[in-house]
């Protein structure tokens, strides 16, 4: 993969993350629960977002590593499964 890269500077930038629209944090929470047979209750607070400049939702452009052939192998939701089973 690295020698398809045909830099015309030393270093070039790429996002590199999932191919999907993500995962929010009530649904990685229920995985959690889930993965850990709890029944503890979550609140949430009411709010749009947590904190004044909290971004509600973001998506990196992935277009860039993509053009070399780059291919993501896991989606947002089977990312956090691996982690969570990988920290058990």
């Amino acid at each position: 993969f690295i020698n398809k890269i045909n830099l015309k500077n030393k270093y070039s930038t790429f996002n590199i993350g999932t191919d999907d629209k993500g995962i929010n944090v009530e649904k990685i929470v229920e995985l959690m629960l889930k993965k850990y047979n709890s029944k503890k209750k979550i609140l949430y607070q009411k709010s749009e977002i947590g904190w004044k400049g909290d971004i509600k939702k973001y998506r990196y452009s992935t277009q860039k590593i993509k053009k070399l052939g780059f291919n993501f192998k896991l989606n947002s939701h089977q990312s956090i499964l691996k982690a969570i089973e990988e920290n058990i």
